[in-house]
């Protein structure tokens, strides 16, 4: 019998994509300033976190090994695509959150083979190197465009998927592998005090790295370049809030946000497909809404209202007789299951 659908995880993931959709359409209002305030920075760079997480979470110990890669080739495939037709930088050199999950999921099949003490030891050496890392070498990121091919550096290449590119495999790695831990080693270490703890530490966190220098690269406002120490304690911290919340989010199965979270990698594409667009209209918005925080707000719902019928979209196709015929490739499953 197949297993029933966990909707509080949809739930989550929907929540993440929610939170990833603003983090991605702030830094267009780059010249107004807004990107820069504390709050919106603070929401966006809670998404990733919790979506890497989710990744590790999901992962199926029934898999075998050809299955695996047969994910992340198709995981690689719309990274690279991304990269050439939506930024227009080379493929496979700074490394985006597809990427990195692609990496993740190859490494989880090998990291759920060991035993949890070892399992322990992995994710203490992830978060320990990226401190190494940091300590010894400063991030800077270089993307050449498509047609830069004498920018083409192997060594920057190997430096940005190790350490310095948007999500290298340390720290982010870490995340992915906290989320299988937490399933597979079952343990209940919630406490009352305990999420209030997390919540204070979440905010004292947020405010020491927001104001303590928190870098900003171009065209991003996240508050994790790099992820050092007080942003791990920040995500972890959010990240043990979040879950404890599961029987209050329990109460709402299968809503609007759930079905949402069912689709991440169709809605993550699809997202900066039109995000792509609302950049090149930002000008003529801002010239009617001259205010940039009800420019932001209403460029975010026009966004998920778009995506909202794209959802409804979804629902009509897979009762298509060409999902059916479809349905049986591994790109379609991963779109529309």
């Amino acid at each position: 019998m197949q297993k029933s659908r966990d909707y509080f995880i949809d739930q989550l993931r929907g929540y993440a994509m929610f939170m990833m959709f603003f983090a991605h359409l702030l830094p267009i209002f780059n010249k107004t300033g807004i990107d820069s305030m504390f709050v919106y920075r603070i929401i966006s760079s809670v998404a990733a976190p919790l979506f890497l997480f989710l990744v590790g979470y999901n992962f199926s110990l029934n898999q075998d090994f050809k299955s695996v890669i047969k994910k992340v080739l198709v995981f690689l495939l719309f990274a690279g695509l991304i990269d050439v037709f939506l930024w227009g930088i080379l493929p496979f050199y700074s490394f985006d959150v597809l990427y990195c999950i692609a990496f993740g999921y190859f490494a989880l099949y090998f990291f759920n083979q060991l035993r949890n003490s070892l399992k322990l030891s992995v994710l203490i050496i992830f978060v320990l190197g990226a401190f190494i890392f940091q300590f010894y070498y400063s991030q800077k990121l270089n993307e050449p465009g498509i047609f830069q091919f004498n920018d083409f550096n192997y060594l920057v290449l190997l430096q940005n998927l190790i350490f310095n590119g948007w999500f290298p495999i340390f720290p982010w790695l870490f995340f992915i592998f906290l989320g299988s831990y937490v399933r597979f080693f079952q343990f209940n270490l919630f406490r009352k005090w305990l999420h209030i703890v997390s919540l204070i530490s979440f905010f004292v966190c947020s405010y020491l790295v927001y104001f303590k220098g928190a870098y900003m690269r171009e065209m991003a406002v996240e508050i994790f370049y790099p992820a050092n120490f007080l942003y791990l304690v920040l995500a972890c911290s959010w990240l043990y809030f979040v879950w404890n919340l599961k029987n209050y989010f329990r109460q709402f199965d299968n809503n609007l946000i759930a079905e949402f979270g069912k689709y991440g990698l169709l809605f993550y594409v699809l997202h900066l497909t039109i995000l792509h667009f609302v950049t090149s209209i930002l000008p003529f918005t801002l010239s009617i809404i001259p205010n940039p925080h009800i420019a932001l707000l209403i460029l975010y719902a026009c966004l998920l209202g778009i995506l909202f019928l794209g959802l409804k979209s979804i629902d009509k196709f897979k009762k298509s007789s060409i999902y059916q015929t479809s349905a049986r490739f591994l790109i379609v499953k991963m779109l529309f299951h």
